[in-house]
């Protein structure tokens, strides 16, 4: 997952740089086919890569594979699992929820979910969550996950399995990528908002961005989906490269993905 999401991240800051420094769009085509065949031969991306210069498409491309063991390319119905970016989506909500006065940033955890001992609760801010500063560490490299991993397992499921670990150090004392962190930031927006994930996404997020083919996670595995390979989706004005259509994010892969 590392290593595209890496790749990925390396080809946003390239076409960046390329279309501010080569405005005609046949320099740009030239610099970013290199830039991709030469990605794709060393097999470290696969997607769709869309570039649009003052409301006009001036590229785009797919390449790769959807499945790189039966080689089935990739098509312009094609799903993509964003996996961990999904955060950015969760961490936009929380916000959301602060500036509407539902929750504050000190809120502690205790306050919303009774997880962990209160002691421990008390010492968790959604602030720390948000950074990863909180403690937790990550669900998915429990034992415990793997027995429910392929099945349709539920919110609950997880926080049975999170709560169990300890605290890998003291909240606000340093900090470490944690998935179980963002787990529990989901549990708390359910808590607030009484809704599921789900529903408060498509309600916040989904309809008034007009992501249509941004979806929640199926309940069963679709075909067209693809792991690890995200989409570019970038705004280019005449000043500067500007992500669309989400302002907090630093790299857009909006369309079209799957959320967890």
């Amino acid at each position: 997952m590392k290593r595209f999401l890496s790749i990925t991240h390396t080809l946003v800051f390239l076409f960046g740089t390329l279309l501010q420094a080569q405005p005609d769009d046949k320099g740009i085509v030239q610099k970013v086919d290199s830039l991709l065949n030469d990605a794709n031969a060393k097999g470290i991306f696969s997607g769709q890569v869309t570039i649009t210069h003052n409301g006009e498409n001036i590229y785009y491309r797919q390449l790769g594979y959807a499945d790189w063991k039966t080689k089935r390319a990739i098509d312009k119905n094609t799903i993509f699992n964003i996996g961990s970016l999904n955060k950015q989506f969760t961490e936009e909500i929380i916000h959301q929820l602060s500036n509407e006065s539902k929750l504050a940033y000190t809120d502690k955890l205790s306050k919303y979910l009774d997880i962990y001992p209160t002691e421990i609760g008390n010492k968790i801010t959604i602030q720390q969550l948000l950074n990863m500063e909180a403690g937790l560490g990550d669900y998915l490299e429990n034992p415990k996950f793997e027995e429910i991993r392929f099945k349709e397992f539920t919110m609950n499921e997880l926080l049975n399995i999170i709560k169990t670990e300890p605290l890998l150090f003291e909240p606000g004392t340093s900090k470490r990528y944690s998935n179980s962190g963002y787990v529990v930031l989901g549990a708390v927006i359910e808590k607030i908002t009484n809704k599921s994930y789900e529903k408060i996404y498509r309600q916040e997020l989904q309809l008034p961005w007009h992501l249509t083919c941004t979806i929640p996670k199926q309940k069963k595995p679709h075909k067209q989906i693809v792991h690890l390979a995200p989409i570019l989706l970038l705004k280019v004005t005449k000043s500067a490269l500007m992500i669309y259509p989400i302002a907090r994010l630093q790299v857009a892969y909006i369309l079209p993905l799957v959320i967890y």
